[in-house]
């Protein structure tokens, strides 16, 4: 896996942040392998990853929480969230959300919509849900 391009606030998963990085980069030291991932998504300054096995990954801005690790520290590396089995991913500016194979919409906590969520965009601040 490699990344480059805008860096800023580390969502490339790097283990820095720098304004570009001009040449791809290897990706090392993540905890999943490229075969594993099921959906990725990138926002603002921030990426999401899920794998196979459900598990959900991100790194990067995380200035309104949007990273789901309960906190709001930038990560420079690709962090575990937790396990939702995601089977789509969807990042705006500044915010995250996944559907669930049972169309569960969790951004990434649970999210109260009494039928199966079919689409999501997320945008600058703001996420819709199409059922």
């Amino acid at each position: 896996m490699y990344a480059w391009g805008a860096n800023s606030h580390a969502q490339l998963g790097l283990g820095y942040a720098t304004e570009q990085c001009e040449s791809p980069q290897p990706l090392t030291g993540v905890p999943f392998r490229a075969g594993d991932v099921e959906c990725v998504a990138a926002g603002g300054g921030h990426t999401l990853v899920a794998t196979v096995d459900g598990r959900l990954y991100t790194c990067g801005w995380n200035n309104r929480g949007q990273l789901g690790l309960g906190h709001a520290n930038d990560c420079v590396r690709f962090e575990p969230v937790g396990e939702f089995g995601f089977k789509r991913l969807y990042a705006g500016w500044d915010t995250s959300a996944g559907i669930s194979a049972s169309g569960d919409l969790l951004v990434p906590t649970p999210i109260d919509i009494p039928v199966p969520v079919r689409k999501v965009i997320c945008g600058a601040g703001y996420t819709m849900a199409f059922t």
